[in-house]
Parts: C-alpha cells; sequence; structure tokens
C-alpha cells in the first residue's frame, strides 16, 4: 500500500519521459508529508531516477514506521515484543489492562 501510494505520487509528479527539471518535487513533498507525515529534502534527489526517488522516500518511509514500532513496543510496558492495552471504565472507574507477546 506504502508503495502504491508513492508510486502514484511520483507518476504524477515525475512524469516519466519528462525531464527533471519539469518534474514537480515542492508538490511532491506535499504528498508525502500529507500521506504520511514525513518530511522529505527534495535537495537530495539531484541527479536521481524516478525510481531511485521512489526507492529513496519508500525505504525512509519504512525506517520511520519501523522506529515507531518499536518506540510503541518500548514504551508499552518497556519489554520488546510485549504489548498492553489499558482501558479506563466511565461508569466503575476501573481500570482493565491486556498484555500479550507477539
Amino acid at each position: 500500500m506504502v508503495r502504491g501510494l508513492v508510486q502514484s505520487f511520483i507518476d504524477t509528479r515525475c512524469v516519466e519521459n519528462a525531464h527533471p527539471d519539469t518534474w514537480d518535487l515542492n508538490t511532491l513533498k506535499t504528498d508525502v508529508l500529507s500521506q504520511f507525515g514525513y518530511r522529505i529534502e527534495t535537495s537530495e534527489f539531484g541527479g536521481l531516477s524516478r525510481l531511485e526517488i521512489e526507492n529513496l522516500i519508500f525505504d525512509r518511509l519504512m525506517r520511520k514506521y519501523q522506529e515507531k514500532e518499536e518506540l510503541v513496543a518500548r514504551t508499552s510496558c518497556g519489554k520488546p515484543n510485549v504489548w498492553s492495552c489499558c482501558r479506563s471504565s466511565t461508569i466503575s472507574g476501573k481500570t482493565t489492562c491486556f498484555r500479550w507477546t507477539t
């Protein structure tokens, strides 16, 4: 899904067979920020092909996703691969927590 969206952005903003000087990199930057909440630096794209730009963006998004997953795993209960979920009842005022491992 992520790769497909990035490919769509590249197809729209970096038209195939068009000269790289005509690519709309600023709008590509906005597309990625709006969709994924990740800011790319278009200055890194100088001299790269469409496929190289696509792979660069995709790799950065996957790395950021992995970092977030690791952060959630660490902060959920301090142990990797152990997840917890707590829910407070507005009626009884009690908190119920569930833990599981992956």
